[in-house]
């Protein structure tokens, strides 16, 4: 494939605005069906909603993998991840929106089987947008430099996503109110996920490996053995490990926040958002730092190295209020600002590191699998945000959540911290050290 325009990668990074718009803005969705209180009228118990999510995540479960398989096997004169993007953001978009139409305007199980259903749905298109959209990093960045500089834009462009996330839907939920939020977000996620397809035309090859005798194409592999060549691929299985706790804490942290900064930090809920971006500012000014690192020491050294930094950084929140004289909103905001470092090399390393993955299984078994892989991958993403929004209902529930009692907010930071650790260690065995000159 010819070497990508500024213009083409611009458009294809562009990508991923949308998806961490419309996955930013779905944090709002436990503070909208299990408020702490004032205005809004709680829909489930904080537990139920939980479950909710949880259960939307099992189902998702059960189809990345799938998603992945089938986009490896589909053969069209599109290619083979255009169709999906291009037939699965609609209804993306409409399940969306659909999340904040509840049926009932009281606590009722009307309310769970409903969040439990369209979030499923949710998650399933999501699924058939993102899978494909990050399966066509590998082939059209093929180096490593250049794959650090694709990943780089896309991370450029998940914290404007981030950013109008968390400071938009912000301002558009005290302007509008939730479901007015939903439609404008989605309709700008809705642009973005098709411009990588004007911008990128696919090569025609993949998914099949060649006949070393007599050079012919022999079947792609089907799921079952699919699956069992994914599992057998320990770099991969070392680095699901430490993504896997990596994204619990970003997330745990994420759901969090609503009830950090208007319970313990004393802020009006407006102001989530405006807070929030401050350690995206940092993040963008992480950005050179964290690609200097990864070319100069390899990916894998850069990625324990976010993690290391992130666990630090979470442990710091159960201190905010104990940290001498300073105002606590003073002390949040520290804690918060900080936490942008590691979050660059969040956004930037993940996906070079399966670009890596997948050359190395093609030497494996003869095959180009992205979209197995980045389906897998996505599996323990949302993984992540389904275990987390458990993990912090059951503390928020147990512990706490208001101004009067935040213990359970103030947990949720170092008890990540110690999953994330966890994962450092699981981490270590990833033996890929490409330095990425």
């Amino acid at each position: 494939m010819s070497k990508l325009t500024l213009a083409q990668k611009l458009m294809y990074g562009s990508g991923y605005l949308g998806i961490m718009l419309i996955n930013t803005s779905l944090m709002w969705a436990m503070y909208f069906y299990a408020p702490p209180g004032g205005s809004l009228k709680p829909l489930l118990p904080i537990k139920l909603f939980g479950l909710a999510m949880l259960g939307g995540r099992i189902f998702d479960a059960l189809t990345d993998s799938l998603v992945g398989h089938w986009s490896d096997r589909t053969r069209t004169r599109w290619g083979r991840r255009t169709p999906f993007i291009v037939f699965a953001s609609l209804p993306l978009f409409i399940s969306f929106v659909l999340i904040w139409m509840p049926p009932s305007k009281e606590v009722s199980i009307l309310n769970f089987v409903w969040a439990a259903c369209i979030i499923s749905l949710f998650f399933f298109f999501f699924t058939c947008v993102i899978v494909p959209y990050l399966a066509l990093l590998p082939e059209i960045a093929e180096g490593s430099r250049e794959r650090i500089n694709l990943s780089a834009l896309q991370g450029l462009f998940s914290i404007v996503g981030l950013g109008i996330g968390m400071i938009g839907s912000s301002f558009l939920i005290g302007w509008k109110g939730f479901r007015w939020m939903s439609v404008i977000v989605g309709l700008v996620a809705l642009i973005s996920f098709y411009l990588p397809v004007i911008a990128v035309r696919e090569k025609s090859r993949g998914g099949r490996r060649e006949d070393l005798v007599g050079g012919r194409e022999s079947p792609a592999l089907k799921l079952k053995e699919a699956l069992v060549e994914t599992f057998k691929n320990k770099p991969f299985l070392s680095f699901i490990a430490g993504s896997l706790f990596f994204w619990f804490g970003f997330y745990t942290i994420l759901a969090n926040a609503p009830y950090l900064v208007t319970e313990v930090m004393g802020r009006d809920l407006s102001e989530v958002g405006k807070i929030l971006g401050v350690s995206l500012l940092v993040a963008v000014i992480f950005f050179p730092f964290m690609i200097r690192l990864s070319r100069k020491k390899g990916k894998r050294f850069a990625f324990l190295f976010s993690m290391s930094l992130f666990a630090i950084v979470l442990s710091l929140v159960g201190l905010i209020g104990r940290l001498g004289p300073v105002p606590i909103f003073y002390q949040g905001m520290v804690v918060i600002g900080l936490a942008g470092a590691p979050i660059a090399g969040l956004l930037i390393l993940p996906h070079a590191i399966i670009a890596d993955i997948t050359d190395y299984d093609e030497k494996r078994t003869g095959c180009r699998r992205e979209g197995m892989y980045f389906g897998i991958y996505g599996i323990v993403l949302k993984s992540a945000i389904g275990l987390s929004s458990v993990f912090v209902g059951f503390l928020l529930h147990h512990f706490g959540y208001t101004q009067a009692n935040p213990l359970g907010i103030l947990l949720c930071g170092p008890l990540a911290a110690v999953f994330i650790l966890l994962g450092i260690f699981l981490f270590l065995r990833y033996p890929l050290t490409d330095p990425g000159r």
